[in-house]
């Protein structure tokens, strides 16, 4: 869970910041990856967006709340893994 809410929160706006684009927020897993991170979810997290899984299901989740956002890549992953 930890990895999906982590990408939401790099690539969503705060009042603090703005949001980092998906590029940026795929090194920021990879430097965090062993570490903060799962190895082993963070390669699946990655795979899923780099082939495209993850903007259709971002695309459906866009009237969530950001916790069901969360939700929804978590579930991603668990049916990747």
């Amino acid at each position: 869970m930890a990895v999906a809410d982590s990408f939401d929160a790099m690539t969503s706006s705060r009042p603090y910041r703005e949001a980092m684009s998906v590029e940026v927020t795929v090194e920021e897993l990879k430097r965090c990856s062993g570490s903060q991170f799962d190895p082993d979810i963070v390669e699946i997290m990655i795979s899923l967006i780099e082939s495209g899984v993850l903007d259709g299901l971002l695309e459906s989740a866009g009237q969530l709340e950001r916790s069901d956002k969360a939700d929804t890549v978590h579930a991603a992953i668990a049916e990747t893994g």
